[in-house]
């Protein structure tokens, strides 16, 4: 494994006892400083990926490593390197929140008892009401300013911004960037359904289906893989049988033909000028828009719109 990977997952397999495959040979590789988002639909098998890393779960077979060795094995102080926030956390009920820092200052050498206090403030987080006297997104709260103050090298987390308001979630990203700025070569792995807070933060993503892998790429190589185009035809339309290489989706509409392409970043179109005087425009999609076509996995056929 190399130096460079803070998550090492491969050929990992996952059935539970009553039958469901969870993962299916799964191959994943985070390397460190990055923020890594893990997308799939429920059900992809992301929250059994994170369990089996932290030793959670057993794998039926497969290896999965976080910071070069597996957590069953490594010693404790490896493990203080490493923080988890499962999607429903579970906090002391009767500690409120500064009562809760010197236990976790305890078992994280790098705790950061300033950057705990900025955090709560930010995720507007009281530092002195027990933890069970505060709603569900408060106490979810909580567990992020525990997580980001950790110090920890890794930072896997379930879902973080799943309970939070638009203030909280633009309070989580703005933190996210600025942990992944400090050069302290800390790495997140986040395994999310929000794709447009992942969109603002994330530099690389994985978009895992049925307990595979489908793609693992930068952010931006993803999103400039693919274009929306409208071309505008003279006359009644293109040509009969026109379809330009790459076309996922392809639709006519008169004069006018509606498509997205799969295309080599930064390079032209090709094939959208069979004829002359044909008006082209491109489109970036988002990454919601580029998850759903792998997700759907084929390429559509033409539509012929209804005038």
């Amino acid at each position: 494994m190399s130096q460079q990977e803070a998550v090492t997952i491969r050929d990992l397999h996952k059935t539970y006892p009553k039958g469901a495959r969870a993962l299916r040979g799964l191959e994943l590789t985070v390397e460190r400083g990055r923020v890594f988002g893990l997308i799939g639909p429920n059900g992809a098998g992301k929250t059994t990926v994170l369990k089996i890393l932290l030793d959670l779960l057993e794998p039926d077979r497969g290896e999965a490593l976080v910071l070069g060795l597996p957590f069953r094995k490594a010693p404790r102080s490896h493990r203080a390197r490493i923080a988890y926030i499962p999607q429903s956390p579970s906090l002391p009920p009767d500690l409120p929140l500064e009562g809760l820092f010197p236990l976790l200052e305890a078992l994280y050498p790098r705790w950061d008892p300033r950057l705990a206090r900025e955090a709560a403030q930010r995720l507007e987080v009281p530092l002195d009401r027990p933890l069970g006297t505060l709603s569900r997104g408060i106490q979810h709260r909580a567990s992020l300013v525990a997580a980001f103050a950790t110090g920890a090298e890794l930072l896997l987390l379930d879902e973080p911004a799943a309970g939070l308001d638009p203030i909280g979630r633009r309070a989580f990203r703005d933190m996210v960037v600025e942990l992944a700025s400090s050069g302290e070569g800390r790495t997140l792995l986040i395994s999310t359904h929000l794709l447009e807070d992942l969109e603002k933060v994330a530099d690389r993503v994985g978009i895992m289906k049925q307990g595979k892998m489908l793609a693992q790429a930068d952010l931006e190589d993803l999103r400039g893989a693919y274009r929306k185009v409208q071309a505008v035809f003279p006359g009644q339309g293109p040509p009969p049988g026109f379809r330009p290489p790459g076309c996922l989706r392809f639709q006519v509409s008169g004069p006018v033909v509606h498509a997205v392409v799969r295309c080599a970043p930064g390079k032209d179109l090709e094939g959208w000028t069979p004829v002359p005087g044909v008006r082209i425009q491109e489109y970036p999609l988002d990454l919601e828009e580029v998850v759903l076509l792998l997700l759907e996995g084929k390429e559509r056929e033409p539509e012929e719109a209804v005038p």
